[in-house]
């Protein structure tokens, strides 16, 4: 249900540039950027929509962040599916 959950809430903001805080950066990179603290709040609002207490919710969104923000995708966003 979690990784249900935090997809269908993803899936808008990934999947199309015309969203406010999306970019589009090419077929090159095939992809497209969202600001950092619009990842970060999406975090929050997923752990919260699952049952995580806001405070908590907060400091696990930034580590979160974090880790994608430096490389690490494997400790980053994707963690949510799981």
């Amino acid at each position: 249900m979690r990784g249900q959950l935090c997809r269908s809430l993803l899936r808008p903001v990934w999947s199309t540039a015309k969203a406010p805080c999306a970019k589009n950066i090419g077929s090159d990179a095939g992809g497209i950027l969202v600001a950092k603290p619009e990842v970060t709040a999406f975090i929050e609002r997923c752990m919260v929509a699952v049952g995580t207490k806001p405070e908590h919710a907060k400091p696990l969104a930034d580590n979160l962040t974090m880790a994608d923000y430096r490389g690490h995708f494997s400790h980053g966003l994707n963690r949510l599916g799981n």
